[in-house]
């Protein structure tokens, strides 16, 4: 709304007066009709003149009045803005200490994955480390499990050995016994033939059970110290 209504640069204009009107006039003196005709028309000119102008004298207040509150809700609204801004600002504090903390949070996650991240692979390679000693065991295990069997065999074997060889020991000595006890009943039938005869056949059989009784003293000998052996393995 244009509070002026006179424009940039052109002068208001005047109000029209009864010496404005008359002055350009000559007198005569039956010119008293005519001016008081003329003061009507000039008073009806001029109260019309002031009815607009007060018209526009209030149309004006209200204009005053309007930009008076619209002056107050700018106020108020500045003032709700201002409040505003700083409610803002105090929060746009608040998240950047937010933010802060977030990131220094952020950090310390990072740092403790990266931590974690070398834990596991720490992790990782002694499990590999361990999964390989671990193989190692089991082939050092199989490969002791199978010298056991071995030596498990080769002790049955040694067992059943030194069990004929005492079969056999058992043997040779019942022999040498019989050839002993046939040698003293021999001894006893020499005597009763004669001296001479029992003389002969006695020292040839004697030789003869002699030599047998040596050749089994070697075995029974020989066979102690295989069995002897046996034992020592």
């Amino acid at each position: 709304m244009d509070l002026c209504p006179e424009k940039n640069g052109d002068k208001p204009e005047l109000a029209p007066t009864w010496s404005n009107l008359t002055a350009h006039l000559p007198w005569t003196p039956g010119q008293d009709m005519e001016t008081t005709a003329g003061m009507r028309v000039f008073t009806s000119v001029m109260l019309h003149a002031w009815r607009q102008r007060r018209a526009d004298v209030r149309r004006l207040q209200k204009v005053v009045e309007h930009l008076q509150r619209k002056t107050m809700y700018s106020k108020n609204d500045l003032l709700v803005s201002n409040t505003l801004m700083r409610v803002e600002q105090k929060r746009c504090l608040e998240l950047q200490l937010e933010l802060k903390r977030s990131t220094l949070n952020i950090s310390q996650v990072r740092s403790s994955c990266d931590q974690l991240t070398n834990s596991v692979l720490s992790l990782n390679t002694e499990k590999e480390q361990l999964e390989s000693d671990l193989e190692n065991c089991r082939n050092e295990f199989v490969e002791l499990q199978k010298r056991a069997n071995q030596m498990a065999d080769n002790l049955h074997a040694a067992q059943l050995k030194q069990r004929h060889l005492k079969l056999q020991l058992s043997m040779e000595q019942a022999k040498v016994q019989q050839l002993m006890e046939e040698k003293q009943q021999q001894q006893m039938r020499n005597l009763e033939s004669s001296y001479k005869e029992r003389e002969d056949a006695y020292l040839l059989e004697l030789e003869e059970k002699s030599e047998a009784l040596r050749k089994m003293r070697s075995t029974i000998e020989r066979l102690e110290q295989e069995l002897r052996r046996d034992q020592n393995m």
